[in-house]
């Protein structure tokens, strides 16, 4: 509801309890529901962009191309001749399966007399090659543009960093940005580069570009959890908001195993990637605003036709004392401090940016996440040994966040900075009970 404070000097100063009004009409009624599902469906082509670099730059199955024996027109990855003319790879001599090796193949003696490729045409001096022969069922970068041996794996390594150096940087800007000109801006605008960059990135045709879109799909796909997480939690009531925040990750779950399963029926990297892509698009016109964000910005007739159409869509009756008209006259009374005031108070003002740097400072290590797999030329126990440490200590440190459970969401910085003092404080005095209860 708006209340209206007077100073000495009659200016009066709005504030808006959004929480209150939202046990009015409804703390997760019809129009919340209907709204929520819009903003959580791009999620999942999010959580899709998020995971398509791993199919992009898998490694697929190929071997050398071996002169005298593999036709030009016609080659054929899984020849009979082929366990005689190239080598095991390093995994399959100590297995019963036979893999070929990638990028060495066997000599040929110099006179065979045979029209076929028979064991005693080779010898057992290795030779590396410069054409490859490709599993027909399996498509990424590295058949397209020829990404092969382990000489290159590093250029596969990096198209994780580009994509994780593109998170980190998209979720503290577009939270910033989402504070400043609005969730539902931005909100579109991450779709929208997300959609663009992750279609472009199929005709890129090579490297460099491919690495540039990768980045840039990354700062679009960043932007769009984040504040879908934001949108979706400030249009809820307080006791609503765990269901809220944590609903959402269901549909970043479906994304997460829908790339998977496209990636399996599909298996090739084009089909999927625009598939990943192309479809959020369809969302951009009808995904709502932040009331809370209106309220801030002190747009408040926009926040108040929001809240009435919530209350109609959930078949609620509410009193507004929401001011139907503010004129001119009563904007300019506002005094310079008073003014200060309403564009400081609000902590939903940087709510997004706040969710944005801490998502960014998780992305820091994940820029050498895809090298880590390399260590396994070291020991093949050390990058999973890394992994769980590393998660360990992270779990650790959430034991010292405060709780939140059933409290009222922060609207100022204040508030938060007392939340954790008042968090900090039952602990001193909960130490001082049970001393005394010791003594």
């Amino acid at each position: 509801m708006t209340i209206y404070h007077w100073s000495w000097n009659r200016t009066p100063r709005i504030e808006m309890d959004l929480d209150n009004i939202l046990e009015q009409i409804g703390e997760f009624g019809k129009f919340q529901i209907q709204n929520y599902l819009l903003i959580c469906l791009p999620v999942i082509f999010s959580a899709a962009n998020s995971l398509t670099y791993v199919f992009t730059a898998a490694i697929p199955k190929y071997r050398c191309f071996v002169p005298s024996c593999d036709d030009p027109m016609n080659a054929t990855y899984d020849s009979d001749w082929v366990p005689y003319a190239v080598p095991p790879n390093k995994i399959s001599r100590s297995s019963k399966v036979f893999e070929p090796d990638q990028c060495f193949y066997y000599k040929q003696k110099e006179f065979n007399g045979s029209e076929f490729c028979e064991p005693d045409d080779f010898t057992n001096e290795t030779l590396k090659c410069n054409e490859w022969v490709f599993d027909p069922h399996e498509r990424s970068i590295v058949n397209d543009w020829l990404i092969t041996c382990p000489e290159n794996e590093p250029k596969l390594a990096l198209v994780g960093t580009m994509h994780f150096a593109g998170i980190a940087f998209g979720t503290v800007v577009s939270g910033f940005l989402a504070d400043r000109f609005g969730r539902k801006n931005i909100f579109i605008l991450s779709i929208l580069l997300m959609a663009i960059t992750g279609v472009l990135q199929v005709i890129s045709g090579g490297l460099f570009w491919f690495y540039i879109f990768m980045f840039l799909n990354a700062v679009g796909t960043a932007g769009v959890y984040p504040l879908a997480f934001i949108l979706g939690v400030e249009m809820v009531g307080k006791s609503k908001r765990e269901i809220a925040s944590m609903a959402l990750n269901y549909f970043y779950a479906v994304g997460e195993a829908m790339v998977g399963i496209l990636a399996w029926l599909s298996r090739d990297w084009i089909i999927l990637q625009i598939a990943a892509s192309a479809p959020p698009v369809l969302f951009i016109l009808i995904i709502p605003d932040s009331t809370r964000w209106l309220i801030a910005k002190g747009r408040l007739f926009e926040a108040k036709a929001i809240i009435d159409k919530a209350a109609h869509v959930n078949g609620k009756e509410f009193t507004s004392i929401v001011p139907v008209q503010l004129t001119s006259n009563q904007k300019d009374k506002l005094t310079a401090a008073n003014k200060r005031e309403i564009w400081t108070t609000f902590k939903a003002i940087i709510r997004s940016g706040g969710c944005g740097a801490l998502s960014t400072s998780a992305r820091f290590a994940a820029l050498l996440a895809p090298f880590v797999p390399l260590l396994e030329h070291i020991d093949r126990s050390f990058p999973l040994t890394l992994f769980g440490i590393i998660a360990f200590i992270g779990g650790f440190l959430t034991l010292i966040l405060p709780e939140t459970l059933n409290t009222k969401l922060p609207e100022t910085v204040q508030d938060a900075e007392n939340l954790g003092r008042k968090i900090l404080e039952t602990d001193q005095n909960n130490s001082k009970e049970i001393e005394i209860t010791r003594l």
